[in-house]
């Protein structure tokens, strides 16, 4: 009797886990916002080497460690660096925490490197 009851139990924390008990969000932080010529826009593309169907604004993850491959436009990157495109993929690796809100955005420097920037809403200090 003790093995099925380890046995069911077992089975239904498979079936928990399976379901997305343990799923980290996480969206760009110009999430449903018009792409205007002075704005950047942020899509994921791929997650742990397997592509999206299309680049999305927001995914659902499995929490733990992935690689996401985003694809961001900024529209006026080519008028400042002549020669350059104004749309660049790239690769992410990080830690991802079950049930937590994650947003992601990104900063051009005046040289034209892009920082990603990934907060953790959760984690995030609430105002008074």
């Amino acid at each position: 009797m003790l093995p099925t009851r380890v046995y069911l139990l077992a089975l239904a924390v498979a079936f928990a886990r399976e379901c997305g008990g343990s799923r980290a969000i996480l969206a760009s932080q110009r999430a449903g916002a018009v792409v205007t010529s002075k704005s950047r826009a942020i899509r994921f593309v791929a997650v742990d080497g397997h592509s999206l169907s299309s680049p999305q604004q927001q995914i659902k993850i499995s929490s733990g460690r992935h690689v996401l491959h985003f694809r961001v436009s900024l529209p006026l990157l080519g008028w400042r660096f002549p020669g350059v495109s104004d749309e660049a993929d790239g690769p992410f690796d990080y830690s991802f925490e079950a049930n937590h809100h994650y947003t992601v955005d990104g900063r051009l420097s005046r040289t034209g490197s892009f920082t990603l920037l990934v907060t953790d809403e959760d984690k995030r200090p609430r105002a008074k």
